[in-house]
């Protein structure tokens, strides 16, 4: 009973440092989307609790987020495509709980790329008519999303990186 109080502790101090590091933005975007570091507590928790622990921080992160947000809900599909799905990308790192530095990488790199696409999906899908005289809505929401999505992952990777070397993520 204790282990499942620490980890319950755990997720929701990563959920909580991801909403916090949500709202410190290097840039934001005009239609949503920001350089931030939210994605490494996400990771983090995934990594050292693994697919269960992620998926419910996900969850969460992605439910917190909807309610925090400042932008206008145009569905009632967006917001699954906008948050909740994307965070709970992250289920995949829980698969890397106690492998080395090249697993927890690439992990995160597929994580990234779910996230990518459910954010694509939603630009293509909710944003088109936001894209350029002339631009395909998918180049678009390709480049819209990239613009914002790969700063910040190149950023968390030299942290997971740096973390891993550091041997952080091993569960107590």
């Amino acid at each position: 009973m204790k282990n499942k109080t620490r980890i319950l502790i755990e997720i929701a101090l990563s959920v909580a440092i991801a909403v916090v590091l949500s709202k410190i933005r290097v840039f934001k975007m005009p239609q949503g989307g920001s350089i931030t570091l939210d994605m490494l507590p996400l990771a983090f928790i995934a990594y050292k609790r693994g697919v269960k622990a992620s998926l419910f921080a996900g969850i969460l992160f992605g439910t917190v987020s909807l309610v925090l947000i400042d932008s206008p809900i145009i569905s009632i599909f967006q917001p699954m495509l906008d948050y909740i799905l994307p965070a709970m990308a992250f289920f995949v790192c829980g698969f890397a709980m106690r492998k080395g530095l090249y697993v927890k990488e690439f992990l995160f790199f597929i994580a990234l790329l779910l996230k990518f696409l459910c954010h694509f999906a939603s630009g293509v899908i909710y944003y088109g008519q936001y894209a350029p005289e002339g631009q395909s809505v998918y180049m678009y929401s390709l480049i819209y999303n990239l613009s914002y999505l790969l700063p910040s992952a190149v950023i968390v990777m030299i942290l997971i990186y740096f973390f891993e070397k550091k041997n952080l993520f091993n569960a107590s």
